[in-house]
């Protein structure tokens, strides 16, 4: 920093104020406060500027004091600056109106806008225009009115284009960015971010930084959760070259939430650390506590807990309000059971009980905890009690709960809590009930995502009524970091069998998947494959519970299980042959909703209406042309005829497929790329041609047209995220299209741009037109696949599609 405050305050004798001021510019987009300060002030110390040089620094200077903040020395600047010009006046004006928003006086920094609009426009000065496009818009969204702010930052986007003013065009972008984050868009928003980190120019400035740290914040919300990281850090570095702490804070603060986030406690406390001193500084932070409370959760979960009390201590201290005592009390009653001192862990737990009588975020926690103590001292009625009442408060609030402030990650100590009371339940031998739990978990995670509430916990006579209804084994696995668990239910009764934890289930998985689509092996002819280990980990212990013969499977996943289709498992024996040989497979979000409503629509098998969209033109480099979504639409086409309308090519465009009537058609067929998102459902996409809105159909827009389809099939779908194939994404994805009113849902783990997958799909909707039900025809076209052999055998090739059902459905 040294050197670079020479290169911006030492004046040569060439140095004028013009060019003094165009160094302070550079210093200030720089974010050297101090440095661009020094260098106005040197310029204005000059007897040889003009007085539209003189303005133009007493401007500057005004708003590097802005961004400092300090609004009283800002405003004694811009009372006092010397501006003639009508460029000047108009700047004058927009930084009126920033000190007025800095003040948090918005409607007055409106009208501020709107008078430097003015002036901005008579006097034809692009630059200030611009800057005003931008403050005007993150006013408007304060304001909550996004729709203003969005035509506002659009102006100010094209102004910045048209004149080649690349700085305000960052600042543009990122706000646009920013608003798509607001609305929960984040894979909207990172092509705005992404076109700001693509201007070289602007490597060195906070804009840059601001971008690096913004798309961050998008790819930890997507679920990559490395790319977060990796942004943050550069971002890191960017600011600590300037001098905008703030900034600087708020970076490091964010790059240790994601470490914690992602589980790296030690990685991300140093972060945290920095934060939470700079933010305790001469001029607190009002992230202050954030970074002291996420400090005090890290401890807690290393089970330090010297530092997490000293932390919690402190998180009080800088918070002091009285919607922290709940939590401070909470977090001490876990350091003191965490020490071994369950007496006063229990009376401290009963203190955060009372203290959060109208707050959630400390009563189920407190009730947990009291669980725990009183299981471990074998007051077996008191566990029950205490862990239903934190089920029940989980239940009722967890919306809520997802909003609470001082948090590391909310869902994590769920699943832990879950994972806690199944082990109290199946230790007395509650099989069922524990079932009850973990579905509870699960489909409350899914109604979550896309913005649902649940209607209650299924009970076991609803799972068992599914069974018989399905005529199918109903398999629910649940992974455990020590110890898996998998209940097999049928009409009968239901039984838990153990399995493997999830570290090993997910090593099998990873490998398994990897000789499928990396290595396109035949695994059924490699000996002990990983695809072997697995099914010995995940299908032979429940192998007992099954029919010997014409074996029906409704699986509902977990975890890194819903990256795997189990038809591609090996089955040992003389004779290599995979699952599907010997099981017809289906796939299920969760339990609920399987043993949901009856729906009141018929199966219809004659005479159905097909809507046919895809063979897409390539708009994005990340979803290259698929080649053979021609032959795929054509195939199917010929089947039915008349009755199939076709929507291809350019005209495939998502507002093409809103307005062709989805709701009056009973198949609807994609042959289309899909982006599944896990985090955020509603963000998966079907990505089609470019139209007016766009080039992405997105699962919340399928959602508002209620679907009457028996089936929908999305033939080549891929993860949002850095996996090649889309895994858990795909259940929420699915659960969208059935949400949305569809009875069943074919959707791939991995993109196979092959003309196999034509002829897959032409001989799964042929047997459809026989009267198959999907399943069925899914299954035959895949066997048929088999059977030919030669290199379409391999199960890359069939192995990616998967049936989803809901409620009341023959798979």
């Amino acid at each position: 920093m040294s050197v670079a405050t020479v290169c911006w305050c030492a004046c040569a004798p060439s140095e004028t104020a013009e060019s003094l001021h165009d160094s302070a510019v550079r210093a200030f987009r720089e974010g050297a406060l101090d440095a661009a300060l020094a260098t106005a002030d040197r310029g204005l110390t000059l007897e040889d500027g003009e007085d539209a040089t003189e303005g133009a620094l007493q401007l500057l200077r005004a708003e590097i004091l802005l961004q400092r903040p300090d609004p009283d020395l800002a405003s004694a600047a811009l009372e006092t600056a010397h501006v003639t010009s009508p460029r000047l006046r108009a700047r004058r004006e927009y930084l009126r109106a920033r000190l007025l928003a800095l003040r948090r006086e918005l409607d007055e920094a409106a009208r501020a806008l709107d008078e430097a609009s003015t002036l901005a426009e008579a006097a034809g000065a692009d630059d200030v225009a611009v800057d005003i496009r931008t403050l005007q818009g993150e006013i408007l969204f304060r304001l909550r009115r996004p729709a203003e702010a969005e035509a506002a930052l659009t102006e100010g986007r094209a102004i910045a284009e048209r004149s080649g003013y690349e700085f305000g065009l960052a600042g543009t972008l990122m706000n646009l960015g920013m608003v798509r984050t607001a609305r929960g868009r984040f894979d909207e928003a990172l092509p705005y971010f992404e076109r700001v980190l693509a201007m070289d120019t602007l490597g060195s400035t906070t804009r840059y930084a601001a971008a690096l740290s913004n798309a961050a914040m998008s790819y930890a919300r997507l679920g990559e959760f490395a790319r977060a990281v990796a942004a943050q850090e550069r971002a890191v570095q960017l600011h600590e070259r300037g001098q905008a702490r703030r900034f600087l804070e708020q970076a490091l603060g964010e790059l240790g939430s994601t470490h914690l986030l992602r589980g790296s406690y030690d990685e991300g406390i140093p972060y945290l650390q920095r934060a939470l001193d700079m933010a305790t500084g001469e001029t607190p932070s009002p992230d202050a506590a954030l970074w002291a409370g996420n400090l005090a959760s890290a401890y807690i979960e290393l089970e330090q807990w010297d530092e997490a009390e000293r932390h919690t201590r402190e998180m009080e201290r800088l918070a002091g309000t009285p919607r922290t005592e709940p939590l401070r009390i909470l977090n001490l009653a876990k350091i003191a059971e965490g020490r071994g001192q369950d007496a006063a862990a229990a009376r401290l737990y009963d203190d955060s009980l009372e203290a959060g009588r109208d707050d959630p975020a400390a009563q189920w926690p407190a009730e947990a905890g009291l669980g725990r103590l009183a299981f471990r001292s074998g007051r077996t009625a008191d566990a029950n009690r205490h862990f239903e009442r934190a089920l029940d408060v989980i239940e009722r609030t967890r919306s809520d709960l997802l909003q609470t402030d001082y948090r590391v990650s909310l869902l994590t100590r769920l699943i832990r809590f879950y994972r806690e009371y199944v082990d109290v339940l199946l230790e007395q031998g509650r099989v069922e009930q524990a079932l009850l739990v973990t579905d509870s978990s699960r489909a409350r995670v899914l109604a979550e995502r896309h913005g649902m509430t649940t209607s209650g916990r299924v009970t076991a006579a609803d799972i068992r009524r599914a069974a018989r209804r399905l005529d199918a084994v109903i398999v629910s696995y649940w992974l455990g970091p020590e110890r898996s668990l998998a209940w097999v239910a049928d009409a009968a009764g239901v039984h838990v069998e153990v399995l493997p934890g999830a570290p090993v289930i997910e090593a099998l998985v990873e490998a398994h998947q990897d000789q499928l689509v990396t290595a396109l092996a035949d695994v059924a002819r490699v000996p002990n494959s990983p695809g072997e280990q697995l099914y010995a980990a995940v299908v032979a212990p429940i192998a007992k519970w099954l029919p010997q013969t014409d074996v029906r499977l409704v699986i509902v996943g977990d975890g890194a299980l819903n990256r795997l289709n189990f038809e591609t498992l090996p089955v040992p024996g003389l004779e290599p042959r995979y699952l599907i040989e010997d099981a017809l497979i289906a796939r299920a979000p969760s339990l609920a909703v399987l043993a949901g409503p009856a729906t009141d629509r018929a199966e219809r098998r004659s005479g159905e209406r097909v809507l046919l969209v895809g063979d897409a033109e390539a708009v994005d480099p990340a979803f290259p042309a698929l080649q053979f979504a021609s032959a795929e639409i054509s195939a199917i086409s010929r089947l039915y005829a008349d009755a199939a309308t076709v929507v291809r090519g350019p005209a495939a465009s998502p507002a093409a497929y809103l307005a062709a009537g989805a709701e009056t058609y009973d198949i609807i067929h994609f042959a289309a790329h899909a982006t599944a998102n896990m985090e955020s459902p509603l963000d998966s996409a079907v990505v089609l041609s470019q139209g007016a809105s766009g080039y992405k159909l997105y699962a919340r827009d399928i959602a508002e047209q209620q679907l009457s389809a028996d089936l929908v099939t999305v033939s080549a779908c891929r993860s949002a995220g850095e996996r090649t194939y889309s895994g858990e994404g795909l259940v929420g994805f699915a659960w969208a299209f059935m949400r949305a009113g569809a009875r069943r849902v074919v959707a791939g783990l991995w993109d196979v741009d092959d003309r196999s997958t034509a002829q897959l799909m032409g001989d799964m909707y042929a047997q459809l037109a026989t009267g198959d039900t999907p399943a069925l025809a899914l299954r035959h076209a895949k066997l048929a696949m088999l059977a030919r052999g030669g290199v379409t055998a391999k199960p890359y090739y069939w192995g990616p599609f998967e049936l989803f059902i809901g409620a009341s459905v023959t798979p």
